[in-house]
């Protein structure tokens, strides 16, 4: 991959020439992602494709326009702050426009591999292949996907603000099935040298085996020990609903009457870090804003929520560096979110645990259910199994389950002290430990 800072910095700038608006952002995405397939214990799909995609956002006093599109030749910039001004002119006046961000120091992060950016479809299918392998010897059948992507994120504006930052990611996800099991695995980050594929597909393999000839279990409230996989989901959906600062600010979110009031368990420590060597860090916001770590919620009390500069001028607060991109119409909410590590072992979880159930992760999660409660509903998947006397005996049939994340994270009893990262490619990405949640409510079951 071959995108150089001085050559975005031509592109924004010649974009903020054209600008005949007040005020004008522009943001400019590079990227290069390419992707195989697999399923059926076959290689069926190699997708690779480059953009170079621009966001001008004008603004007219507070009325505001945005245009994006890709910038294949040089008239193009122009075009766009052209029609983003054209917008901007028709426009009612946004009573929330805050302004432009200052210019201000930036924090130096590595989130680049060269070796990552320039993965090879063979590299890739190496790794499909490894899945596939151990899902023959098993005599099952894996399905899944390699990622990787290599890019650059550009922000300027017109006060003065130009910030870049190249990046990589790589994610492997893959499903191992069997007639009546299947199992789980995803690994990913901005090195794809450090995906332990080999390992990732043997404890996929080994949650297949053990769930064959699933046993029913009947709905109510057991012990339970998930995986970061299901902790991962939960996350993504506990931004959405209770952490998102609009919902906050207009009265949607529970954290609007609770802020500063226990709402978890002494053991549960919240934050939204994009800096963090643990994630894929990106220095600065949609806006060009550093970055800063927030805590959300600190022993249990709720404490903070991510800004950008419209959302901090409502509060007289200061932007936290968490704006969207123009236009995203919601948020802002953390996109780096990590659960504070325990002490514990999935095994001394599981050894500690009289009568209960393990999860592997969790599908189908809707958290609107009560967002005032934040009471969520999904299925476990891929792996549910039955605890007792401290041992795993058996596979399960997938439950359903409807729960206050209030009450489930006010009931771990322990937290592992490995932390795994995900959802690097879905946009909110997770570091996780495994969670004991007490009493996990459960309302149906499946037929599989």
């Amino acid at each position: 991959m071959a995108f150089k800072r001085a050559d975005a910095e031509k592109i924004v700038e010649r974009a903020l020439q054209a600008s005949r608006a007040d005020e004008t952002l522009v943001l400019l995405e590079f990227y290069r992602r390419a992707v195989t397939r697999f399923g059926e214990n076959e290689i069926h799909q190699n997708v690779d494709e480059s953009h170079v995609d621009l966001t001008v956002q004008a603004a007219v006093g507070k009325k505001v326009g945005v245009a994006r599109g890709n910038v294949n030749r040089e008239g193009d910039t122009k075009k766009l702050a052209e029609t983003a001004f054209a917008i901007a002119r028709v426009q009612g006046e946004k009573e929330d426009y805050a302004g432009l961000a200052e210019p201000s120091a930036v924090p130096a992060v590595g989130s680049y591999s060269d070796v990552t950016a320039n993965y090879t479809p063979d590299q890739r299918a190496d790794a499909a292949g490894e899945v596939i392998a151990a899902a023959k010897a098993a005599k099952m059948k894996a399905a899944g996907s390699f990622r990787t992507e290599g890019g650059a994120l550009t922000v300027a504006n017109s006060k003065g603000v130009m910030v870049h930052h190249p990046y990589t990611e790589a994610e492997l996800v893959g499903v191992v099935m069997a007639e009546d099991a299947s199992g789980y695995c995803e690994g990913g980050g901005w090195d794809a040298t450090r995906i332990d594929v080999a390992a990732l597909a043997e404890d996929a393999v080994r949650r297949a085996e053990l769930s064959r000839v699933p046993r029913d279990v009947e709905p109510g409230q057991y012990d339970l020990v998930v995986e970061p996989y299901a902790v991962a989901e939960l996350f993504t959906w506990l931004a959405f609903v209770v952490f998102d600062t609009r919902a906050y600010q207009e009265g949607r979110s529970l954290l609007s009457k609770r802020m500063g009031e226990k709402i978890m368990g002494d053991n549960i420590t919240i934050v939204d870090d994009g800096l963090s060597p643990e994630t894929v860090p990106l220095p600065f916001d949609f806006e060009g804003v550093p970055r800063q770590r927030v805590t959300l919620v600190e022993k249990g009390v709720a404490s903070g929520l991510c800004y950008d500069l419209a959302t901090a001028a409502k509060e007289a607060k200061k932007t936290t560096g968490h704006a969207l991109p123009p236009g995203a119409g919601y948020g802002p909410f953390p996109l780096n979110l990590a659960l504070e590590a325990g002490d514990s072992s999935v095994e001394e979880m599981l050894a500690s645990m009289e009568r209960g159930l393990y999860a592997t992760r969790f599908h189908y999660v809707n958290g609107f259910v009560e967002p005032m409660q934040a009471v969520f509903t999904g299925m476990t998947r891929d792996g549910t199994f039955w605890v007792e006397g401290g041992e795993i005996k058996y596979g399960v049939k997938n439950l359903r389950w409807t729960e206050s994340m209030l009450r489930a994270f006010s009931n771990v009893r322990t937290l592992g002290r490995d932390r795994r990262l995900l959802g690097v490619t879905n946009g909110i990405r997770t570091v996780s430990p495994a969670v004991y949640f007490k009493d996990f409510t459960f309302t149906g079951t499946t037929e599989h």
